[in-house]
């Protein structure tokens, strides 16, 4: 495990100080040996009918998080080169008291082994196409908003709730549709386990012997038996005065990085190529499962 401060000061600011230190990268990098994205159970299993993405944005900023997400989820449905249907779901539910508990945690890591399981049913049930950009064009007003509605339509279910209820049912759809007409079904969260982990972390006391950084790591490793995100988007805030970074693609870690200036906003360029490496590794998702 990775060395960190010593016991002396172990304050939820403290431990929050330390884990903002701690590198993001490295922290994406365990959660994505901890909770691997989908795949089969075993190679005699048989395919799914479709395959889609869960996308994580994570960041440092929430408000610029939830921004970006609404952004790629209408950026997705209004695609005309690829056929996507995005959803945007509540994420895990942080803390809202400074103090928490580790049953409050469990609980939480309970709930989203069930929310899991429908992640999963969701990008792998095959959902009819949303209409052509053609088609788009020439429909009436009020079918257009209704098109509109279907595809930005928010599960706003309370994250630490029972998952009696699916709050990803897919669409009803054919067996026999043909994959030239079925849309890619994409789940986007708008902070994810990274979010969570670190949150929690500094929110319950350490009370033991562990460094901060043990003690997240061991909060991180709950989330393993859950599905992770298939690509991670990070929102790194920086100042006026530093230099600007374009968005970068880490491969091996499946993580996209984009700047956004504090009191700013995303800009125009980034946003673009943030749309298309997104579209390009769902794509390539596709081509390396056929």
């Amino acid at each position: 495990m990775v060395e960190a401060s010593s016991h002396n000061d172990q304050s939820p600011r403290n431990i929050e100080e330390v884990l903002m230190n701690f590198p993001y990268q490295n922290k994406i990098k365990l959660l994505g040996r901890i909770s691997l994205p989908y795949k089969e159970p075993s190679p005699l299993s048989p395919a799914p009918r479709t395959r889609g993405a869960i996308l994580a944005i994570e960041g440092d900023d929430v408000a610029a998080v939830k921004e970006l997400s609404q952004w790629l989820n209408d950026r997705l449905a209004k695609d005309t080169e690829s056929q996507y249907r995005p959803r945007l779901v509540e994420p895990p539910q942080t803390p809202i008291e400074q103090d928490s508990s580790f049953e409050e945690y469990l609980d939480l890591i309970k709930a989203w082994h069930g929310k899991s399981k429908e992640m999963i049913q969701y990008i792998t049930t095959p959902v009819d196409s949303p209409p052509s950009s053609q088609d788009t064009v020439m429909a009436d007003k009020d079918s257009d908003k209704d098109t509109e509605k279907e595809l930005s339509d928010i599960d706003r279910k309370d994250s630490a709730t029972s998952s009696d209820s699916p709050a990803l049912a897919a669409a009803s759809t054919s067996p026999s549709l043909d994959a030239a007409s079925v849309a890619k079904p994409i789940v986007i969260l708008p902070t994810f386990q990274l979010a969570a982990s670190v949150t929690y972390a500094s929110r319950i006391p350490i009370q033991d012997a562990y460094s901060c950084t043990d003690h997240w790591q061991w909060m991180a490793t709950l989330w393993r038996g859950t599905v992770g995100p298939d690509l991670t988007i990070y929102v790194k805030m920086y100042e006026k005065d530093a230099g600007v970074s374009k968005p970068e693609m880490d491969d091996a870690n499946r993580c996209l990085t984009i700047g956004k200036e504090k009191d700013g906003r995303f800009s125009d360029a980034d946003l673009r190529r943030v749309g298309f490496e997104v579209s390009e590794f769902i794509n390539g998702m596709a081509s390396k499962s056929m």
